[in-house]
Parts: structure tokens; C-alpha cells; sequence
């Protein structure tokens, strides 16, 4: 904030950085009082060069100019801290006055606010007052009042407060871990491990035993603090307790935090821990014992675990999984060394590897050692090993290339990126990049890349991964590549994509087939692309494309295009093509497109066409179906734009009595259209359907409705919300509040919390209980904390401690320690 504050300052208007700080703490002191969020102008006159002419004068003004202050939206006449966190930061700094004049006051002042409201100003006020003399005094009262609060202040510059306050804050804190509830005691279990002093290491030792019958949760919240505190006594409670991504098959999972805190521990508990593992190396392969100890040793980069694995890999022939990511955890020029020497290895152990059994044998070793590495590559990657997976990329077998590939693909390391996509052979590169890759290429190393590509079979494979915000440079480059045979598909395809408008008039030439040939393929992409762009002065060329292109593949393309380009001109044109009587596909993918158009005219014209088949409705779903082919399919992505009365009174007409409840083309149907029309029709057949209890075919015993109100979910229609909270409530409890939580979010969170409101009124089951406190606690306002309180003292555990987490949720969140959850 300083070196910001000193940029926009003015010596030449004597506006200088500790001017801006004066107005800052001011107008933060004022923001607070108010709790309001925001100040009038009119009330800022006594604010430093205040102009009353032309308010709220140049020191104001230029911090809003400067976007650390910003006016409230619809209201020009207020202003705000654009970054609630700035104005905690200022507001401390202004308390930091009154608390060096009256400091215990200051603490009883602070002691009466919310944990989550003092504690940003608290960690200011504790850098603030480390040289000041009345640390002691506010920092002893505080303790008093509220012990985690004295916490957040001491901690900042632990060694400046006296050993007698460390040690009331600590023992409070100690007494705190015997709470009734799980939520509180890690709370204080966790600022014991941030209050890095003798008092807290001493407190937390003492607990040790008590530990050890605690819940699981716990004993691995103290393992981590024990960890940070760099407590070597404990390391045999760390190594059996801490969660280090193990799982119950051996599938390792390295945790970027918890591989800081380890590395960045003392030496002595480094050591110790070292120790722990070295006990247990000596255990089997493949057993959850070594398995623990190779882990814990990669978490150390402790390197006698790379000789090791080179005995096992001696004996053994190959390493498992969790072994041969240990060497990536361990990143170290010997760990990569070892790691490609495994693949060399294998190819010793099967080297005539020509029946399908042995190639298949082979294949399951290769990738065997890397088929669960998950994405933590991300954060494990060093230079070295970024290195040894090059190598990698260089082995003669298409096998290893594609390990090498799939790795690179999760480092999202942008060299090896462009090197998984520039690999050769039928197992390398072969999934497509989304947004999370592309993000990790700028435009200037995606230049570099192509200047270096010597063949048109790398330029095509590069231009599977463009920036996702392409550089003016990066375009031109793919618009002259339409005028190069070997690369116009491609490069009409990425245009399209990334929507270069101006790339329209030349895609309109290769269309027409003036340049890069007239192969049909790039012709086809070329419509494809102008549909993207819904250009309209392409639709003559595109209707010409479809009368005339005798490839099936391209008339579709550009038939579709017609249909996202829309308008009536369109209209006229499909309709003119039904009318040739073509063949009935070409005619479909007619329909298709007057459906993409939309409009009731288009829409009804369709009817029409279902109308005079036998099989209407089932031909009017398949017609539906498909429109998921012409740009694939996102979740919760809709086309909006359909007229959809028509469609809706059709298929009401011809399902009278007895919903479509059989056909489960309807799902794929209904899933690329929305409207009120078309949920009105869904909630209906939903009804009907229960009521004359028709049983489908599939899902087993599934309610009959199911089928629709699945549909109405990936639309957030209200009146799914049931639907959603009932399915799967057989599953484990984690599992059923983990997956409804994610999919509640596409409904309207005012229903979703009425609904859960209802529902904890009227529950009584332990387990169903459980779940709907966890889920309030994700979606509840500040005032259902009180509803969660009723439940304090349950007698099932799970819900006592459920409801004292959501209560602290939705009352004061940052006494919730960072990732915990008890569902």
C-alpha cells in the first residue's frame, strides 16, 4: 500500500503518501461506525483538501482515481473502499491511536465484535503495536476476554509480548481442546500451531494423550500443528496421525500445503520424522507400511529414499505407483535419473513383447507407475524433473510418450505442454485442450513455439492450443494459414472458436472454394466457423454450400450455420431446401437447423414435418437430440431462443393421457432446449406420471418422475429441489452432502434455504438430520444460525458437532478453521 500511496502522490500539489493515510484512517473509522459500508460526500468536510465547490477534493479524488476508494454504484454521492479488507487494514491503524491511550478499553471494545470481524484489524494491530508499550496491557486484557482473539495479535510478533501473557493465551487455548464440540477444539488447536512460541509447544504436548481418544479429525489438526510448531517429540504421533494423502489402495495425493509446512519445519523435527519413515522402509512393496513411509520421506526430499527404490526397481523389475510418484515428489536430478530408468527397465523385463497378452502385460507395467498420478504434479514439478520428463518425450516407444504426454497435460507446465502436443505416434497427444491449459499459455510463448515448428503436421498440432486470449499477431498468423491448404481446416476451426470476427471475409473465400483448394473437409470447417461468427453475410455462400456440395458432412455444417445465423432470409432458404425433396437425413438436418433458427414460423414448420410421419413425437426427439451435435454440449448450457408453445401443445397433444415415460431419448431430448413452456410441460408429465404410478424400464425402482425432474435439475427449476435433496440419500453421509451441495447451486439459494428450513423442522432421522445441518450450513443466512443451536446438545454426535460447525458458519465463519468439515 505504500509504494501504491506514494505513486499517487503529487509534490507538486503537496499531496504526499502520509495525507492519503490520514484521509484513509479517517474515512475507514467512519465506513465502520456507520456500518453502513459507505459515506456520503456531504460528510466528509473535515477530511483533508476537502473542496465544497467540487467535492470531495483532489485527496479523495485521486484515490478514487486510483481505485483504492470507489463510488457506489447508482448512488454517485457515496463512496466506499473498493476492497473491504483495505478498509480493515486502515481502521486498525487508526485504533492503534486508542489503544496506545487506553488500551485495556480498546480490548473490551474488540472483545464485544465477532471473531470474523476483529480479525483483520487484529493482525494489523498486532504488527502495529510489537514496539509500542501498550502491547502488554491491551494483549493481557484481551486474553482475558477472548483468548483466540489475543492469539491472532501475539502472534504477529510473538517474541515482543511477555512470556506470562504467551502462557495465559496458551493454557486457555489448551482448555479450549476439551470442548464439547469437535469445531471449537480445532479451532484451538490451530492457533496454537500458528502462535509459534514454547508456551503454545508445551500446552499442545500436555494434550497429547487426551489426543489420541479424540476423533480422527483432531488427532490429524494436531498432527499439522505439531508439524508447524516443529515439536520433534511428537513425531510419532505426526506420522501416524497426519493425513498425508494416503489412501486405503496406496494412491498417493502430496497436499501443496502440507508439503511447505513439513519442508519448511525445524531440522530436529525433520529429522525425527526421517527417522519414523526409516524404521519402516524395510516393509514390502505394495504394503500400506511402506507405502506410509516412502511418502513421508518424498514429503521430506529426504534422498536416501532414491537408493532405496533403486533396490526395489533392482529386485522387482518396476516400481508401484505411489513409488514412482515419490520420485516426483522428491524432484531431484537422481529422483528423475531413476524415474526414466523404470521405463528402461520394464522394456528389459518384457523385451520380446509381441503376443497381444504380452504387449498387453507391458502396456499395464508402463502404466501402472503413472496412471493415478493425480494432478498435484502440478505443484511437485522441479526444473530437474521437468527435465527427465523431456527425455521421456524422446523414447521410441508411442507408450511412453503418451505417460509423458498425460503428465505433462497435468503439470500445465507451458515447454512440456507444447511438447506433449508436437509428440508423435498414435498414443501421443490425443485429448483435447480446454480453458484450464490454454490459460497457462500467453500469446508470446505460443509465437515462439510456432517460429520454431518446421513441418505443417506440428503447425496443425499447435493449433490445438492457442492462447485462450489471442494476441493480434496470434490471429493474423491464423488467418493466413486458411490460404495454406494443409492448415485452412484447422485453422478455420480455432477462428470460429475463439470468435475473430474479422476473420469472416476470408472464411467466406475458402467456403466458396477460391482458396486452399476445394477439399470438402476444409470447406466444412470453414461453415462451421462462419456459424460460430453468425455471420449474416455469409448466408448466400452457405446456401449454395448446402444446395450444391454433393459431401454429406459439409452440407450438414453448413445447414447448421444457417440455422445459429437465424433471420428470415434463412427461413426461406430451408424452407426452399425441404421442398426439393431430398433424402430424408438431408432433410432431418433441415428440421434441425429451422429449430436452431428459433422462430415460431421455423418452429412450426417442424411441427408440420412431425405431424406427417407416424412416429412424430419419437422423430420430433430425435430432431432434438441432435442439437447437441451442432456445437457439442455444456452443463447447464441452454438454447433460449427456440420458440417453444408450438412444440409444447404438439407433444401435450399426442401424450394426452400417458406421459412419454418410457422414452428415455427424452432426457437427451430436453437437454439442449429451456423455457417456461417447456419446464411447464416437464412439471406436468412429472405429476401425471406418479399419479398413475407408471413404472420405467430403467433405474430399477426409481420414482416414475425421476426422469423429468432430473431434467428440470440441470435447468435449476424449483421444483426439482425435492428431487434433489432425495436422490442418493442412500449413500455415505460425505458423499451425499458433498454431491447435492454441488448440484443445489443451480437453483434459485432463496428456495433452496426455504426448502432446508421445512425439512430440519420436520426431521427427526439421525442421519437425514445430519445431512440437512451440513447443507445449511453451506446455504444459511446469519440469522439460521439460531436454528442450528436447537441441536447443540443432541444426543447423536454427529449432529452436536454439525450444528455447532453451521451455527459458527453462518454467525462468525472464521472461527471454522481452514478445510474443516465434518460432511
Amino acid at each position: 500500500m505504500n509504494r501504491r500511496l506514494d505513486a499517487e502522490s503529487s509534490p507538486g500539489d503537496r499531496v504526499t503518501r502520509s495525507l492519503f493515510q490520514k484521509a484513509l484512517r479517517t474515512l475507514a473509522g467512519r465506513a465502520t461506525d456507520a456500518n453502513s459500508g459507505s459515506i456520503c460526500v456531504d460528510e466528509l468536510s473535515d477530511m483533508p483538501r476537502f473542496d465544497p465547490a467540487h467535492p470531495p477534493g483532489p485527496v479523495l479524488q485521486r484515490l478514487i482515481e486510483a481505485n483504492i476508494l470507489e463510488t457506489v454504484p447508482g448512488q454517485s454521492d457515496r463512496i466506499r473502499f473498493a476492497i473491504e479488507a483495505v478498509q480493515d487494514f486502515y481502521r486498525a491503524d487508526a485504533d492503534v491511536v486508542d489503544i496506545k491511550a487506553v488500551p485495556a478499553a480498546m480490548a473490551e471494545a474488540y472483545s464485544r465484535l465477532t471473531f470474523t470481524t476483529a480479525y483483520t484489524r487484529l493482525e494489523r494491530i498486532g504488527h502495529q503495536l510489537a514496539g509500542e508499550a501498550a502491547r502488554d496491557e491491551f494483549a493481557r486484557r484481551l486474553a482475558e476476554l477472548d483468548a483466540r482473539m489475543a492469539a491472532v495479535v501475539v502472534r504477529t510478533a510473538v517474541d515482543r509480548f511477555s512470556p506470562d501473557i504467551r502462557k495465559m493465551i496458551a493454557d486457555e487455548l489448551g482448555r479450549q481442546i476439551s470442548a464439547q464440540h469437535r469445531v471449537r477444539a480445532a479451532m484451538a488447536i490451530t492457533l496454537l500451531g500458528r502462535l509459534d512460541c514454547q508456551e503454545a509447544i508445551e500446552v499442545l504436548a500436555a494434550q497429547e494423550p487426551l489426543l489420541t481418544g479424540r476423533h480422527r479429525y483432531l488427532k490429524a489438526r494436531a498432527a499439522r500443528a505439531f508439524i508447524k510448531l516443529g515439536h520433534a517429540p511428537a513425531t510419532p504421533f505426526v506420522f501416524r496421525w497426519a493425513r498425508f494423502g494416503l489412501t486405503s489402495d496406496n494412491q498417493s495425493i502430496y497436499i501443496d500445503e502440507l508439503l511447505c509446512l513439513i519442508r519448511n519445519s525445524t531440522t530436529e523435527f525433520r529429522h525425527a520424522l526421517a527417522d519414523e519413515a526409516i524404521q519402516r522402509i524395510t516393509n514390502a512393496s505394495g504394503s500400506p507400511e511402506h507405502a506410509k513411509a516412502v511418502m513421508v520421506l518424498a514429503y521430506l526430499g529426504d534422498d536416501r529414499l532414491v537408493p532405496h527404490l533403486e533396490e526395489r526397481l533392482a529386485v522387482g523389475g518396476w516400481l508401484h505407483p505411489y513409488e514412482s510418484h515419490a520420485l516426483i515428489a522428491l524432484g531431484t536430478d537422481q529422483a528423475g535419473s531413476l524415474f526414466t530408468r523404470c521405463f528402461a527397465s520394464i522394456e528389459a523385463l518384457l523385451p520380446d513383447a509381441h503376443g497381444d497378452h504380452d504387449r498387453s502385460l507391458k502396456g499395464d507395467l508402463l502404466l501402472a507407475m503413472t496412471f493415478e498420478l493425480p494432478g498435484d504434479i502440478r505443484h511437485l514439478l522441479t526444473p530437474a524433473f521437468e527435465r527427465c520428463l523431456k527425455r521421456l518425450f524422446e523414447s521410441n516407444d508411442a507408450r511412453v510418450r503418451h505417460i509423458a504426454a498425460n503428465m505433462a497435460r497435468n503439470s500445465l507446465a507451458p515447454a512440456l505442454l507444447c511438447q506433449a502436443v508436437l509428440s508423435e505416434g498414435p498414443f501421443a497427444w490425443h485429448a483435447p485442450f480446454d480453458d484450464v491449459y490454454r490459460t497457462c499459455i500467453s500469446p508470446d510463448e505460443w509465437l515462439n513455439w510456432w517460429r520454431t515448428a518446421s513441418t505443417a503436421q506440428m503447425k496443425r498440432r499447435l493449433m490445438q492450443i492457442p492462447p485462450l486470449h489471442p494476441s493480434v499477431e496470434v490471429e493474423e498468423i491464423l488467418v493466413e494459414c486458411l490460404e495454406v491448404p494443409e492448415l485452412s481446416g484447422p485453422a478455420a476451426r480455432k477462428l470460429g472458436e475463439l470468435g475473430i470476427v474479422r476473420s469472416a471475409a476470408v472464411l467466406r473465400r475458402v467456403l466458396a472454394g477460391s482458396l486452399a483448394g476445394e477439399h470438402g473437409w476444409t470447406q466444412a470447417e470453414a461453415a462451421h466457423a462462419l456459424g460460430d461468427l453468425r455471420d449474416e453475410a455469409a448466408v448466400s455462400a452457405l446456401v449454395e454450400v448446402a444446395r450444391e456440395h454433393p459431401d454429406e458432412w459439409t452440407f450438414r455444417q453448413a445447414v447448421w450455420s444457417l440455422g445459429l445465423i437465424g433471420g428470415g432470409r434463412v427461413e426461406w432458404a430451408l424452407q426452399e431446401l425441404l421442398c426439393r425433396g431430398g433424402d430424408e437425413k438431408c432433410d432431418n438436418v433441415v428440421s434441425e437447423a429451422l429449430l436452431l433458427c428459433g422462430s415460431k414460423t421455423a418452429v412450426r414448420l417442424v411441427i408440420e414435418q412431425a405431424k406427417s410421419k407416424s412416429d412424430g413425437p419419437h422423430w420430433l426427439f430425435e430432431r432434438l437430440n441432435l442439437l447437441g451435435w451442432v456445437r457439442g454440449s455444456r452443463r447447464d448450457e441452454f438454447y433460449i431462443h427456440i420458440e417453444c408453445d408450438d412444440l409444447v401443445a404438439y407433444l401435450k397433444s399426442h401424450y394426452p393421457k400417458v406421459p412419454p415415460g418410457q422414452d428415455r431419448m427424452i432426457l437427451d431430448a430436453f437437454g439442449r432446449i429451456d423455457g417456461p413452456p417447456v419446464r411447464d410441460l416437464l412439471r406436468e408429465w412429472a405429476v401425471e406420471t406418479d399419479s398413475i404410478n407408471i413404472r420405467l424400464n430403467v433405474d430399477g425402482g426409481r420414482r416414475p418422475s425421476n426422469i423429468y425432474f432430473e431434467i428440470l435439475q440441470q435447468r435449476g427449476d424449483e421444483s426439482a429441489i425435492d428431487y434433489t435433496l432425495d436422490e442418493g440419500e442412500g449413500d455415505r453421509a460425505e458423499m451425499y452432502v458433498s454431491i447435492v451441495a454441488d448440484r443445489l447451486q443451480r437453483f434459485p439459494k432463496t428456495a433452496v434455504l426455504r426448502n432446508l428450513r421445512l425439512r430440519l423442522a420436520e426431521e427427526s432421522d439421525k442421519v437425514r438430520l445430519a445431512s440437512i445441518l451440513a447443507l445449511l450450513g453451506r446455504y444459511g443466512e446469519p440469522d439460521d444460525a439460531e436454528l442450528a443451536v436447537e441441536y447443540l446438545d443432541h444426543p447423536d454426535e454427529l449432529v452436536a458437532n454439525l450444528a455447532c460447525e453451521t451455527m459458527l458458519r453462518l454467525s462468525d465463519p472464521l472461527l471454522v478453521p481452514d478445510r474443516w468439515r465434518e460432511l
